[in-house]
């Protein structure tokens, strides 16, 4: 490889370590840092003195690790249908027209793939000790196994480049075709033999045939060396046989590398497209490229001093992720899935106070950073919110009435189908259904507030990054003492108004939805004070 691309990797080390450094200098990022080290350096610390007891499911990882190392192989064979190695925009910017051969830079994002790998291998193997016998050898086995999946992928990718796009699609599907039927022909005489046996003697009789084990053999070499008990002989004689299979791919990975520059291009403008939409609108998001146009119309909503403006334009960039509005029903409906599965006698039993709990537990978890229409998701749009002549508390309301309104009905929504399934009105759901809006309110609330004073893009975590699991961490303790301390302070009042009005549930449910909302009250002045403080110089990420 070029002494040119050595030394960009040099540069591009540096520089990470550079920007790493100049954010801990700034209090933000050294509480950051702090934070995320008091949780994850104990931690470590814990997995390497703790007596934690190792080798105890060697028999059930020799066993599972092969079939999951094939399972993913036979995935990125059914998934891979668009053949490129993708490059960043500054890369294909700079790297593609430079005087370097398409070996070399194919040898440079190769040597960046798996450099990469390194940290994460490292927290594999303190998180996975327990299964393995000796350290070391985890260490090992695990490094190449991360190896071979990364090789795998890229080899696929580079051979549907070199046979083409459609080509390979119908050669892939030939190959799978016929994989299936001799996987199917192969089978057939084991499942035969232990039809109403159950499902681990037939497992176990397929294990034993000799198509099974030959094909099982590659993959069972990585988990061996992870498994080993001896450097010596057991490691270096599985090691060297998964080193073998991983050159082999390198192998063919250069081999392959005729036509890939063209591709790689191409796919990589669109995955860098994909990249900025993440940035902008979340995870949920990302695969959203396609959805340019919103499929259904929003009308104009009541101007209500600049509030409805505001709030049609989120409502409008909801309707145009539909997968991100699916996401959180899907996430809504699994704790549905159990009431209707059992049908109404299950669904009664159901309604009861852990129910609804749950249910906000899993909102306060899960919903919120699904739905980044509001300020999280408007980040390269600060700027113009600032010059918009609204109000800041009135903009605060617009960016948050969105959100808000879409989980609070969807919630509505399921506490109406469980009283329906259950046959009678049950007086904690309706509750439950009265406390919807401002604890929806206030989640949402807390999040844009820590998101206003310690910005960051969507997509910004990278292996071992202590700041970015610092946030995470205050984003976490944050919201759970938010909650435990409105909720706590609520219930009280409601305790107190249940005493004084002679054991009404009414007065007291009355007078706790008056203190949560008068918290999410209180807290738009201060998220409207956030705003206002946003620096779009400094604090754009």
């Amino acid at each position: 490889m070029d002494r040119a691309l050595w030394l960009l990797m040099g540069l591009r080390l540096w520089g990470w370590l550079r920007r790493l450094g100049r954010s801990v200098g700034t209090v933000r990022g050294a509480l950051l840092v702090a934070a995320g080290a008091l949780v994850f350096l104990p931690w470590v610390v814990s997995w390497l003195l703790a007596p934690t007891p190792t080798g105890q499911y060697l028999a059930e990882v020799r066993r599972l690790g092969p079939l999951a190392l094939a399972a993913y192989c036979l995935v990125q064979l059914v998934l891979t249908t668009e053949g490129a190695i993708t490059f960043s925009a500054a890369e294909v910017n700079f790297l593609f027209p430079a005087p370097l051969s398409r070996r070399q830079v194919l040898a440079y994002k190769v040597l960046g793939t798996l450099g990469t790998s390194l940290l994460s291998t490292l927290l594999l193997t303190l998180f996975l000790r327990q299964y393995a016998v000796n350290m070391a050898a985890a260490a090992v086995g695990l490094l190449l196994a991360v190896m071979f999946m990364q090789l795998f992928q890229m080899a696929l990718a580079l051979l549907a480049s070199s046979v083409g796009a459609r080509a390979y699609s119908r050669r892939r599907k030939i190959v799978l075709a016929v994989l299936v039927l001799l996987a199917a022909v192969a089978v057939a005489p084991a499942v035969a033999r232990t039809v109403g046996k159950g499902g681990e003697a037939m497992l176990a009789e397929v294990e034993a045939s000799p198509v099974a084990q030959a094909v099982l053999a590659p993959f069972a070499w990585f988990v061996n060396a992870f498994t080993a008990e001896r450097l010596w002989p057991d490691l270096v004689q599985w090691a060297g046989l998964g080193l073998l299979l991983n050159l082999a791919l390198l192998v063919l990975v250069f081999t392959l590398d005729a036509h890939y520059l063209e591709t790689s291009a191409a796919v990589s403008e669109r995955a860098y497209a994909r990249l900025e939409r993440l940035r902008r609108g979340g995870p949920t998001t990302a695969a959203l490229l396609g959805w340019g146009k919103a499929r259904l119309s929003v009308p104009s909503l009541p101007h209500w001093g600049g509030v409805g403006p505001l709030a049609w334009r989120q409502l409008t960039t909801a309707l145009r992720a539909p997968w991100a509005l699916a996401v959180v029903v899907i996430v809504m409906g699994v704790f549905l899935v159990p009431s209707l599965a059992e049908g109404p006698r299950r669904a009664t039993a159901a309604l009861d106070t852990g129910l609804t709990i749950t249910l906000f537990v899993a909102v306060a978890i899960f919903v919120p950073p699904l739905l980044p229409f509001d300020f999280r998701g408007d980040i390269d749009r600060m700027e113009v919110l600032k010059t918009l002549p609204v109000p800041s508390w009135r903009l605060v309301v617009g960016q948050l009435l969105t959100p808000v309104a879409f989980v609070s009905g969807l919630q509505l929504v399921f506490f109406g189908v469980l009283l329906a399934l259950g046959g009678r009105i049950d007086a904690l759901l309706l509750a439950g259904g009265a406390f919807v809006l401002p604890i929806n309110s206030l989640l949402f609330e807390l999040d844009n507030l820590l998101f206003l004073w310690f910005p960051t893009r969507q997509l910004s975590a990278t292996p071992g990054d202590l700041q970015n699991m610092g946030r995470q961490i205050v984003l976490w303790m944050v919201k759970l003492l938010a909650l435990w301390l409105v909720g706590g302070l609520a219930a009280l009042a409601g305790f107190i108004a249940y005493l004084v009005g002679g054991g009404s549930a009414v007065a007291a449910g009355v007078v706790g939805w008056v203190v949560l909302a008068g918290f999410v009250v209180g807290l738009v002045p201060l998220l409207a004070l956030a705003f206002r403080h946003f620096d779009v110089a400094r604090d754009t990420p």
